[in-house]
């Protein structure tokens, strides 16, 4: 019985669904941007995940062969089932700014100017950026995330992306994206 606790246990540690320690590490990376004249993305305080099914989503074969994306895809909307208050600190020299005194988000709200005055008013504003906490899996180094980034009223597009991540250089390389939603 206990070889078969310690099996399952294994098993389930591979994917990361609930808080990971690397979480502002992957998030970190993910989000950073390299915005001409130091210019940042706000990223909402709060987590978000587009209505996301298991059955919605299938990724390019060749990002998930011999790999189970369906598996980390069940991990990502288990993980971020509710929203929760991100934890990561702005970085603007890496191109964001979280908004965790809700600054920015003032702007969109009745009377609140919209996009002409947040742009008017912070002119290194780039748009808007919401994330979801990532899923890694430790097993093939893969990180599962949900990505959205509006700059307008109709110019925004929300995506799944799949990256390989090394964590000797602590670096992503994405290999795979599903577009969600576009505006």
């Amino acid at each position: 019985m206990f070889d078969f606790i310690l099996i399952f246990l294994i098993i389930q540690s591979s994917v990361v669904s609930r808080s990971f320690e690397n979480d502002n590490k992957l998030l970190s990376l993910i989000l950073a941007e390299d915005y001409p004249d130091n210019g940042y993305t706000v990223v909402e305080s709060k987590t978000t995940l587009y209505d996301v099914t298991e059955d919605f989503v299938i990724f390019d074969p060749l990002a998930t062969s011999n790999n189970n994306g369906r598996r980390l895809l069940r991990a990502l909307i288990e993980k971020n089932r509710e929203s929760k208050a991100l934890t990561i600190g702005s970085n603007a020299s890496k191109g964001y700014v979280i908004d965790k005194d809700d600054k920015f988000s003032k702007y969109f709200i009745a009377n609140g100017g919209g996009w002409d005055k947040l742009y008017k008013e912070n002119p290194k504003v780039r748009g808007l950026t919401s994330v979801s906490l990532p899923v890694y899996d430790r097993q093939t180094s893969l990180v599962l995330v949900y990505k959205s980034f509006s700059q307008d009223y109709l110019a925004g597009q929300g995506d799944l992306i799949l990256y390989l991540f090394d964590e000797t250089n602590e670096s992503l390389k994405e290999l795979s994206r599903r577009n969600l939603w576009v505006s």
